[in-house]
């Protein structure tokens, strides 16, 4: 009877310790997955930096939600839609960025997210001719072809340059391949791009 007696306590106190464990480790390293999020509000058109992304453990990922594994699969692309903190990232928050080919002559509208931006002209509007600096190196001159909000509507200055229809959030500019990707690298290294008269 001692003996029975002795072998319960042990089971009892075996179950405790594994409950214990389990429920301090074992649990999340077998139910749960780690996935990209974001660690902070991203607005649409944004181009996305390795600074801006974290790793969080989750009960449930999505099916085609992005893991740790992907970094390199997001940095560099463009958010299509608003991504809210903390939230799972998916391949279809993202796009690569902005480019409308001109299949006749080989230029691209590219997309540059003023928050991601070091400065701009306030008083920028469409059609200006402007030059595109990484940190005091001129890359190249280029034309502004439009101005956008967050939602994706066209911002209009208007002829005083005082009055505008909306807030900036995205200068659409006139580029080449060889333009566009250089500036989709230096974005994603978050190097600090500027917009100036030219």
């Amino acid at each position: 009877m001692k003996k029975l007696t002795i072998l319960g306590v042990l089971v009892m106190v075996l179950a405790i310790v594994g409950t214990f464990a389990w429920e301090s480790f074992g649990r999340e390293e077998v139910m749960f997955t780690e996935v990209l999020v974001f660690n902070q509000d991203v607005e649409a058109y944004t181009t996305v930096t390795k600074d801006m992304l974290s790793v969080t453990k989750v009960n449930q990922a999505y099916g085609n939600s992005y893991v740790e594994a992907d970094v390199d699969k997001v940095i560099g692309k463009q958010t299509t839609q608003f991504v809210p903190l903390g939230c799972q990232l998916q391949e279809r928050f993202f796009t690569e960025p902005k480019l409308v080919a001109d299949r006749t002559s080989g230029e691209y509208v590219y997309s540059l997210t003023v928050s991601t931006l070091k400065s701009y002209p306030r008083s920028i509007a469409k059609g200006d001719n402007v030059a595109i600096y990484c940190g005091e190196n001129l890359l190249f001159n280029t034309t502004v072809l439009g101005l956008r909000d967050s939602n994706g509507n066209e911002v209009n200055q208007g002829d005083n340059r005082a009055v505008a229809t909306g807030v900036i959030a995205s200068v659409e500019i006139l580029t080449d391949v060889e333009q566009a990707g250089t500036l989709s690298k230096l974005f994603a290294m978050s190097e600090a791009i500027a917009i100036v008269y030219n």
